[in-house]
């Protein structure tokens, strides 16, 4: 079957790709990447599993839903990841750390298959995984709304 944009899976948490996920990346740490793979779902409940490490991106942890690989090292990451990964000007692959000659990406079509097929024998992961989502989105708007008001006591202080 054709791999389309409409079959395409719907990330497995909100705001996986964030910017703080990218910045907290070290270049060139592998050893690092398993130990927070293995919560990578940030699953509380041990009833809850965790894909297999080859399917989760090891910039964000998290399960691969748009799998590319990075040509130069032949690494795979979740698409938006590394293109954010690369858009801040990094020229070094995040896990191996070898300079890029290029930053041409490939779709991973085979982990793609995996990773689909892995989610569709585990649907608590996706269950969990929207909570998880849920949680993470209302602390930030709590830590957005808590900035705004230090703000605005701040330039009433100032004023």
């Amino acid at each position: 079957q054709e791999l389309t944009q409409s079959n395409h899976m719907q990330p497995t948490t909100c705001g996986c790709c964030t910017p703080q996920a990218i910045e907290s990346l070290e270049v060139g740490e592998p050893e690092a990447i398993p130990a927070a793979a293995a919560g990578g779902n940030g699953a509380k409940d041990p009833n809850t599993p965790t894909p297999p490490r080859d399917l989760l991106c090891p910039i964000t942890c998290e399960l691969l839903c748009d799998p590319v690989l990075l040509v130069d090292s032949c690494q795979t990451y979740e698409r938006e990841a590394i293109e954010e990964w690369l858009g801040r000007g990094n020229a070094k692959d995040p896990v191996t750390g070898i300079q890029l000659t290029t930053t041409t990406l490939v779709p991973n079509v085979l982990v793609k298959k995996l990773a689909r097929e892995w989610l569709e024998a585990n649907p608590q992961y996706r269950r969990q995984a929207a909570a998880a989502a849920a949680a993470a989105a209302a602390a930030a708007a709590a830590a957005a709304a808590a900035a705004a008001a230090a703000a605005a006591a701040a330039a009433a202080a100032a004023a």
